[in-house]
């Protein structure tokens, strides 16, 4: 059995009522797809469809709605396909299959054309008889597209490279890093990129956030596959100094992993005095700590002067 695509008009096809227990049911199990894109970047998508009815052909739809402002470009199986508002792309199986059947595909996603986009997924059967395809489950997503960011200069820190929480039999786990020495009197404004996937799991089922200078910014459920995104930030939320924690928070032992990887973009409107990096644990630690540090080599030195001996006091036949 292998998918194969086709591309076509949305009103051909329809919702349509079943029995699950006379026809197959292409539901959406899952699926994660970007929330907001730069014009031109092509982002990853996936989505798992589920038969939950009899023996039969499912598939998975990805509808360009009408009304959105241009055209939207599917890369799939290493082919492009250019999808017109108000049609879309349908992914299928090539012969019936069985009971609980999982399609599960992915692929990128383009946009030219700056605007608020409405994209619906669906999740498919074909009626035989018919020779027709309808569509039983419905995902909508929409997507705000956006001019790149053109700043005088840019530059770039990779914060965390598919870093990986585990919280194993805890609820909770976090990581946070640091960037020092942005150079403020130049800063426009900046925009953290992510990518978050999900590993494994034993109990499925996780909050998975992130946090800009102790501020919620991001808070997904990557249950399955991948969310990606990005946020912006104003130059009035970016500091000299700033922090950027990940986070995840999960039921009793759910042994959910789950790798994040996020770019940090800062735009100056000249070349910066120092250029922004990321901060060295232990120095993180160490400002944080110096005071701890500080009064325990005093307490140290105090110690070894209370210590620190004297000059022996002899006393021979009861006279000093």
């Amino acid at each position: 059995m292998s998918l194969i695509s086709a591309y076509d008009n949305p009103w051909q096809y329809e919702a349509n009522p079943i029995d699950p227990s006379l026809d197959p049911h292409g539901r959406i199990e899952s699926h994660t797809f970007p929330s907001s894109a730069d014009i031109g970047a092509n982002l990853p998508w996936n989505a798992n469809v589920h038969n939950v009815g009899t023996d039969g052909q499912i598939a998975l739809g990805i509808l360009n709605a009408l009304g959105n402002p241009g055209n939207i470009v599917i890369t799939w199986d290493s082919q492009e396909t250019i999808i017109n508002p108000d049609y879309y792309f349908r992914i299928y199986t090539s012969n019936p299959v069985a009971n609980c059947f999982h399609l599960i595909t992915s692929g990128m996603i383009r946009f030219d054309t700056v605007g608020t986009y409405t994209i619906k997924l669906w999740g498919m059967w074909y009626n035989e008889t018919e020779n027709k395809w309808y569509y039983n489950s419905t995902e909508e997503i929409t997507l705000l597209i956006s001019v790149e960011y053109v700043w005088p200069v840019k530059k770039v820190i990779h914060l965390f490279n598919n870093e990986k929480l585990n919280p194993g039999l805890l609820l909770e786990a976090s990581k946070t890093k640091t960037i020092s020495n942005v150079d403020v009197s130049v800063l426009i404004g900046g925009k953290i990129d992510y990518s978050l996937t999900h590993i494994s799991a034993i109990l499925p089922g996780y909050d998975a956030k992130i946090f800009w200078n102790d501020v919620e910014k991001v808070n997904v459920r990557p249950i399955e596959g991948q969310v990606t995104g990005s946020f912006e930030l104003s130059s009035s939320e970016i500091g000299s100094v700033n922090s950027v924690k990940i986070y995840m928070k999960q039921g009793p032992a759910g042994y959910n992993v789950c790798s994040f990887d996020i770019y940090a973009n800062f735009g100056f409107s000249e070349e910066p005095k120092t250029d922004p990096g990321v901060t060295p644990d232990w120095w993180v630690w160490l400002q944080e700590n110096g005071k701890w540090v500080a009064l325990g080599g005093a307490g140290l030195a105090i110690l070894y002067m209370m210590r620190k001996p004297s000059i022996p006091i002899v006393i021979v036949g009861g006279k000093q």
